[in-house]
């Protein structure tokens, strides 16, 4: 658990979506804890909360391409690279389009090696 300044003042509950957006950065990527780093003085659940509504309502846009999950509030053209990249689907390579050949004859070749064994 991390260190955390305490304040004598009651903490507010909630972080607005205004707030969140305010202290993000356009088209930079941020991890979940660097998002609530951002907001350090605000409970981290709240934090949290605010960051998946906003990933719901698709204003900052999830990442989860990579070994960790990203989160990114994107403007403009890094905006419509990212929904193009998630709607188009890769091509699929000319080997894995080609049909099998010579599958029965293997097939054929390895049970009568494996009845020879056998015997």
């Amino acid at each position: 658990m991390k260190n955390v300044a305490f304040s004598a003042g009651r903490q507010s509950e909630t972080v607005s979506q205004e707030e969140l957006i305010s202290a993000m950065v356009e088209n930079y990527e941020y991890t979940q804890d660097q998002v609530m780093n951002l907001l350090h003085d605000r409970p981290r659940a709240a934090v949290r909360d605010t960051l998946h509504a906003l990933v719901e309502r698709g204003i900052v846009w999830r990442n989860a391409s990579q070994s960790r999950v990203k989160y990114a509030l994107l403007e403009g053209e890094a905006l419509r690279e990212a929904v193009e990249r998630k709607t188009t689907r890769g091509e699929t390579p000319a080997w894995m389009k080609a049909t099998l050949t010579g599958y029965e004859a293997e097939n054929a070749r390895h049970r009568e090696l494996c009845m020879t064994v056998r015997k």
